[in-house]
């Protein structure tokens, strides 16, 4: 299981709200939308980098400003709001 995916299980995802985030509401691009995605996959910025065909340095910026757009303060925090946006499932099972 990825870091990412264990983090999430130590979260109480019980405040989620009753119908997913909309990631237009916080301005993403399309292009942020699909690295949000793989974040909440537990991709690493290599790993996204690899399946998007960006540069690392790329991914890292990206993340960076889906981090700042999200007033998101980690990965696992931008993990989490990717689940919330319904862009993942909350758990493997999902």
């Amino acid at each position: 299981m990825s870091a990412a995916l264990r983090a999430m299980d130590a979260v109480d995802l019980a405040h989620r709200p009753n119908r997913p985030l909309d990631p237009r509401g916080a301005s993403l691009t399309r292009r942020e939308v699909e690295v949000l995605a793989l974040v909440g996959e537990g991709c690493s910025d290599g790993e996204i980098a690899e399946r998007l065909f960006i540069s690392k340095k790329t991914a890292s910026v990206h993340v960076a400003n889906i981090k700042d757009k999200l007033a998101t303060e980690n990965r696992v925090e931008t993990a989490l709001a990717a689940v919330r946006m319904g862009l993942v499932p909350a758990s493997p099972l999902d």
